[in-house]
This record gives C-alpha cells, structure tokens and sequence, in this order.
C-alpha cells in the first residue's frame, strides 16, 4: 500500500480527521488517501484539545488506512513511525527536532508538530485507521501554547504542497518498514530521537510532580519511568512533562 494515492485538497472544513471518518462510514475512500484542509474549524489535538492553527499557513491533513487488521497492542507502532516523518522531513529542511512522548514533535522546547490517531476496532484488531497530522509552517505567531514552525525556525517561507509531498516521501519509507516487519528497527528509531530518554527530568501526575528518568515506552505507548528507585508505567492521561 502507498500512502498518498489520492488527495483531497479542502478549503475548509470541522477537522480533517471527521472528514475521513465520514468518507471510511460512506465506503467511498480508499487506503492511502489523504484529506488535506487549508484551515480546521475544529481540529482536534490529544486529550481533547484544539489545534490552533491559521487558516492557509499550515500542513493539516489525515492519512486514511483501511482493513489494516493490527492487533490493538501494536497501534502505538503507527504513532511512532508518523512521528519518525515528520522528525525526517523537517531534517530534510535542516531542522532538527525531538519526538515528544506520545504525539508530539518539538523543536527545543516548542512544539511543531501533533499527531492524533483514531481506529476502528473489531474484536481484538485494528480495521480502519486515520492518521491526523498537523505541522506548523509559515505561522509566526501562537496563543497560549510553546510552539514554532518552519518559517519561525529557518526565516523562510515554504509552500504547504511542497511540505506535503516530501512528507508523504517520509511516511511511506517508515510505512515499508513496518510492512517488512520493522516494528523493532522502528521503535529503537522512535527511543533515539525521544525527548528526555534516559534523562531525568520533572513530570505531574495527579496533582503532585515527581522527579523521573524516562526508561522506554511500552508497547502499548505507555510511558516506562523510574522514579524514588521504583519502576511506573503510565498512560497518556496519566503524566505529562514540566518544563
């Protein structure tokens, strides 16, 4: 399977995400294809959050995978290799990036990227999966959040279409792998580039903050921690980073 066999270019639309979830409902969309949407009304980000984004300056658009029967325990896989493209693609530019445990792409301390993946489940296996991907590119300017972009990083502008397509070039590279059974060669790539790996830093989880060194990340996509000489495992909604 390629991913990008199809694009559809939106003007605007509630979240590029919905959008292909009405197409995969309606039986009208095939694997590989990309939504793409100049602006989101409503986009959505991870724990319920709105992605902020200015109409025509950035890369918003959802990857559609059907009938793709992976077992539910693998489904973080497909984070981590979006997560990968996107690290590739913005070297390809010349900037250098992090991946932010669990759908996150940052440069420094700000974040460029999101990623949000939404399956369909039956039984024990994955059938359809959207692939939701926003990446800042020529916006300047953010309210109430740490991020940057392509154009805030490198003084330049870019053309979305041409973001586009190199990022498409990423994805199918780390696609083929997993297809060649490269989920462990994609997971190592993942803990490489994973910001804090190995590192000890400061986390809030409930209400307190601790003190941690990130061992790893589970095959689940939950975060391994080692904290007061104890081990921790927790789930996205469980943890988050102090700056």
């Amino acid at each position: 399977m390629h991913l990008g066999t199809s694009l559809t270019h939106l003007t605007s639309v509630d979240s590029t995400n919905n959008y292909a979830a009405k197409l995969i409902k309606e039986g009208v969309v095939s694997s590989g294809a990309v939504i793409m949407a100049d602006v989101q009304t409503a986009g959505k980000g991870q724990r319920g959050s709105i992605w902020d984004a200015k109409p025509g300056e950035n890369l918003l658009l959802s990857v559609v995978l059907r009938h793709v029967n992976m077992s539910v325990n693998e489904q973080f896989v497909l984070n981590q290799l979006t997560a990968l493209a996107i690290k590739d693609l913005l070297g390809k530019f010349g900037i250098s990036s992090s991946v932010k445990w669990p759908n996150d792409v940052f440069v420094g301390e700000e974040k460029i990227a999101g990623i949000l993946i939404e399956s369909s489940i039956s039984g024990n296996l994955i059938k359809d999966v959207i692939i939701g991907i926003g990446l800042n590119v020529n916006q300047t300017e953010f309210s109430g959040m740490r991020a940057t972009s392509m154009l805030h990083q490198l003084k330049e502008n870019f053309t979305v279409r041409a973001v586009l397509d190199e990022l498409l070039i990423h994805l199918n590279y780390w696609w083929s792998k997993l297809v060649d059974n490269g989920k462990d060669e994609i997971h190592q790539a993942y803990l490489n580039h994973l910001l804090g790996f190995n590192q000890w830093r400061t986390f809030l989880t409930g209400n307190r903050s601790i003190e941690g060194r990130i061992d790893g990340v589970d095959e689940w996509g939950r975060l391994m921690l080692t904290s007061n000489d104890q081990k921790y495992v927790f789930d996205l909604k469980e943890i988050t980073y102090c700056w």
